[in-house]
């Protein structure tokens, strides 16, 4: 409403009550337009669209917070037990509380210029350990260190 170019992605949708739910409810809003709906979905794309995005939000813990982290997409993580601990603040994210979130959201997308302090390689060099490739391999050498054998 405020005129901010905005585009929020949700990913992960079924075929099930609460899916549909959140897609009637997304096509209720006054400004539905700038919603993408995707149904659940391969890591590829989910990667394409981590690496497109500014800014990374979740409300609960979730694998795929560790998995953005290896494009070095800025994290805005509810300040709770289950997530703050990912943050390093100022470095790969912020944390929000219930009372802050808009005001926080809202500083982030009218300060253009924060998101060349905070800049990508920055961030990817901080979560580099999260990529796809240093996690298989780490996983291959504790294998190797553990003398299992790999088929």
């Amino acid at each position: 409403d405020n005129g901010y170019n905005v585009r929020y992605i949700i990913i992960g949708f079924f075929n099930d009550d609460y899916s549909n739910y959140l897609i009637n409810y997304v096509n209720s809003l006054k400004n539905k337009e700038i919603f993408n709906c995707f149904p659940f979905s391969g890591d590829k794309f989910i990667n394409e669209i981590y690496c497109a995005s500014d800014i990374g939000i979740w409300t609960n813990c979730a694998i795929s917070i560790q998995e953005s982290m290896g494009t070095g997409l800025l994290l805005f993580l509810e300040n709770k037990s289950s997530l703050n601990y990912l943050v390093e603040e100022k470095v790969n994210g912020f944390v929000w509380s219930e009372h802050s979130f808009d005001k926080e959201i809202v500083k982030l997308i009218k300060n253009r210029s924060f998101f060349n302090e905070f800049s990508r390689e920055r961030r990817f060099q901080h979560n580099k350990t999260f990529s796809y490739d240093n996690l298989a391999n780490a996983f291959i050498k504790n294998l190797k260190n553990l003398k299992i054998g790999l088929n």
